[in-house]
């Protein structure tokens, strides 16, 4: 950064600010060292004076672009094209293997691993760099080893030097894939094998020959079987001079072409066939045994209750069939339904794709279900009855409504009807059972009687009940009177005499039906009185104890609610009493003066007892001396 000042006395001084990123803050000219962000710097000129004036200088700092190049893999004497991206223009280096060595895609092909080094620049002329690294992996070497074969014969012939290999043409040879295969052509053939190692291939050729017909020919056939299946290897020999001889490199010698082997695993059988010739010629194939494995089943055991069921499931086949059947929803299938009666074992067979076997057992343990014994009882409405079970460890009643509690084995039920109990026990293997309790509940009688006479007196107190009671056949009767000596009766239809005196009893009659509920009903019986009512017209007050009193007399009477007046023949009331069975003795005035022989004037009211009607009676009554 550079400032210019001038001045008319004298040298000038600078001063910069801020002094971020700045060499110096003094002088005309000042460097800013590696700045990172665009900053505006003052910069103030003095003059001897001591004058001053400013100015600002701005500083622009462009970003550098990011470079990105993915990394390559190839192989030797192969090529790939590279790509960056993040400027405008772009520089490679080293040159080594590029092409060309600018621009922004390149191709390249270096005989051996290289690091790249990438210079991009964008408009502001900044810079950015980075490396990608270009893998060269080799191609592989490889080798091969022919075979030479009589006509008719086989003989195997490998590659090495790469990982998986590829053989051309098919013709003559198997598998065509992998490091050895066998040769069988029939005439002498070149066959390439291309080998490839991290993605990279190579190539190499190999002959087999096939020489002109020279003793005996031999071919095999093996043979494929289960593990624990014997097997057989045969050979047919030809050409040569019969007859021949056949040695297999377990060691028989037989002249037998067909043997039987019993591997365990798959295995490679040799055979070596002499003929009759002189000299002897021989010959030799492989056979091969291959021993699939047999299926490993499972199934796994199940406990259930009796008269309930399970699913079995067999795993490790492709089909399976099961025995015995008994108990079974299917004989066969991966899985069935078992509901046997008693613990069963049943013999799993699984077959799999290759066709070879697997057996298992399983057990199905069938747990016996408890024997709930429960009892019935019977009541009148409003009894509780006491239900008992037996059988299992644990029990649940239903419906729960009127009982207390519901669980275990002894519970109290009150129904208002009769009810029937489903009780669940479940002994200590979990399995369940059911079994019901009825709680029947009898009608209660409705206690009812009728008396006659409707109207009893005094005169006739006798009453005559008669049962009316419903609710069953009634077996017995508990009659109380209700009078002072507790008379009661047990027939149905019993009369009771009661006192000859007006008065009322709560008669109570008890029935019980024939499946013994009870029930009660009580009503009053009334002995009423007969209303009469009798007053004398002469009475003789004179104190011989003889007739000296008026009163009235009768029965039926309210004692409460009786007047009695007396009045002279002038109609002056003289005595008066409310007292039932109270004489006039013959006074007057409240006793004060002595009524005078003559007749004199009554007056009465009265009311009945019984049916509280009310008499006013008017008489004349004499006095005689």
């Amino acid at each position: 950064l550079t400032a210019t000042g001038q001045s008319c006395s004298g040298a000038v001084t600078y001063a910069w600010s801020p002094s971020t990123f700045l060499s110096g803050t003094t002088g005309a000219t000042v460097t800013a060292v590696n700045p990172t962000t665009t900053t505006t710097y003052t910069v103030t000129v003095t003059n001897g004076s001591g004058q001053t004036a400013t100015a600002t200088a701005l500083l622009t700092v462009n970003p550098n672009p990011v470079i990105t190049v993915p990394p390559a893999t190839i192989c030797n004497n192969t090529s790939t094209i590279l790509t960056a991206s993040g400027a405008t223009t772009y520089t490679w280096s080293p040159a080594t293997g590029l092409s060309p060595t600018t621009g922004a895609t390149v191709t390249a092909n270096p005989t051996a691993t290289t690091t790249y080094t990438v210079t991009g620049s964008n408009p502001t002329g900044c810079t950015g760099v980075t490396t990608v690294i270009v893998t060269v992996n080799p191609k592989p070497v490889l080798t091969a080893t022919g075979a030479t074969i009589c006509p008719g014969a086989s003989a195997p012939i490998t590659a090495s030097g790469a990982t998986t290999y590829t053989w051309a043409p098919s013709t003559g040879i198997s598998p065509t894939t992998g490091a050895t295969v066998t040769a069988t052509s029939t005439v002498t053939t070149t066959y390439t094998v291309i080998g490839t190692t991290l993605g990279c291939t190579g190539s190499t050729t190999v002959v087999v020959t096939v020489l002109p017909p020279c003793g005996p020919v031999v071919s095999t056939t093996g043979s494929t079987v289960c593990n624990g299946i014997c097997g057989s290897v045969t050979s047919t020999a030809g050409g040569g001079t019969a007859p021949y001889t056949y040695l297999w490199n377990t060691g028989e010698t037989t002249s037998g072409m067909t043997p039987t082997a019993c591997p365990t695993v798959t295995t490679t059988y040799t055979v070596t066939v002499s003929d009759n010739s002189n000299p002897v010629g021989t010959a030799s194939a492989i056979a091969i045994i291959t021993v699939n494995p047999n299926p490993v089943v499972t199934v796994p055991a199940a406990t259930i209750c009796a008269r309930t069921s399970t699913t079995l499931t067999a795993s490790g086949a492709s089909t399976y069939t099961w025995s015995p059947i008994t108990g079974l929803s299917a004989g066969s299938g991966t899985t069935v339904t078992a509901n046997p009666v008693l613990t069963t074992t049943y013999i799993v067979v699984g077959t799999n794709s290759a066709g070879c076997t697997g057996s298992v057992t399983v057990i199905v343990t069938v747990n016996p279900a408890p024997i709930i014994i429960a009892n019935n009882d019977s009541g009148c409405p409003g009894d509780t009855a006491t239900l008992t079970a037996s059988g299992a460890a644990s029990y649940t009643w239903a419906p729960a409504k009127s009982l207390s509690p519901n669980t275990g084995a002894l519970v109290s039920a009150k129904p208002a009807v009769t009810t029937t109990y489903t009780i669940i026990g479940t002994n200590a293997n979990g399995c369940t059972a059911s079994a019901t309790s009825v709680v029947t509940i009898h009608p209660r009688p409705v206690a009812a009687f009728a008396s006659s006479p409707q109207l009893t007196t005094i005169f006739n107190p006798t009453v005559y009940f008669t049962d009316l009671s419903t609710g069953g056949t009634m077996v017995l009767w508990d009659w109380s009177f209700g009078d002072v000596t507790n008379s009661s009766s047990n027939i149905k239809n019993p009369s009771h005499t009661y006192p000859g005196v007006i008065a009322s009893y709560p008669v109570q009659l008890i029935v019980t039906n024939q499946f013994g509920c009870i029930d009660s009903v009580t009503h009053v019986v009334y002995i009423r009185g007969i209303f009469t009512f009798y007053i004398p017209n002469t009475f003789t007050p004179n104190n011989d104890d003889v007739n000296d009193g008026f009163m009235a007399k009768g029965t039926g009477i309210d004692e409460t609610d009786y007047d009695l007046w007396i009045f002279d023949r002038w109609g002056n009331l003289i005595w008066h009493t409310e007292i039932w069975g109270e004489a006039w003795d013959g006074k007057a005035n409240h006793g004060a003066d002595v009524a005078q022989i003559d007749t004199y004037v009554w007056k009465v009211h009265v009311k009945e007892k019984e049916t509280g009607a009310k008499h006013n009676y008017v008489g004349h009554v004499n006095i005689v001396k």
